[in-house]
């Protein structure tokens, strides 16, 4: 046991000379080693929200957010994408994790800012689309729905979903008639 803790002692004062994301996977792995795997992954995530925000912060909590998803720990996985800035922009696997992690009204929320702050229409109408899908499906809110198609329909008053779930809400009653005359003009 002594010798295990002087490893240990040895790897905590390398690593406070030198800080590295190696030394942090070395002194994580020799946490491991001692059966401490809750120990080894919780020193990993204070290190690398320590880093200074770069491409090395980065992959490190990329490596390390891909890691919790393999052991199914998607709330661990979301705070590491959270600081590997995934949440900026349009990313598949950040908006799998909210769907995952049981946020669909958070990912909601977020295909929304994307939407607002994306610099293209293409984007936009991305996000948007995926959004009216997301409360028409997932979210199962009609009124929701009904504002998010209108949204998207603003934007592109022509796109066949939007007016093809317009169609469908006059059908079920969400919207009236006029309703739709007044959307779709």
């Amino acid at each position: 046991a002594g010798q295990l803790d002087a490893e240990l002692d040895d790897l905590a004062r390398a690593l406070a000379l030198s800080p590295s994301p190696e030394g942090a996977e070395r002194m994580a792995r020799a946490l491991e080693r001692r059966d401490r795997a809750a120990s080894a992954d919780a020193f990993l995530e204070s290190f690398v929200l320590a880093m200074p925000r770069s491409p090395e912060r980065a992959e490190a909590a990329r490596a390390l957010r891909e890691a919790r998803l393999s052991r199914g720990d998607v709330p661990g996985a979301l705070v590491m994408a959270l600081a590997e800035g995934r949440s900026a922009g349009f990313d598949e696997s950040f908006d799998e994790l909210l769907l995952r992690a049981g946020l669909p009204e958070l990912l909601a929320e977020h295909l929304g800012m994307c939407a607002r702050r994306s610099p293209t229409e293409e984007e936009r109408v991305r996000y948007l689309t995926e959004r009216m899908r997301l409360y028409a499906g997932v979210l199962a809110s009609p009124e929701r729905a009904l504002a998010a198609t209108a949204e998207l329909l603003a934007l592109v008053p022509h796109h066949a979903e939007a007016l093809a779930r317009l169609s469908a809400y006059a059908e079920e009653g969400v919207v009236s008639p006029s309703g739709v005359a007044v959307l779709v003009e």
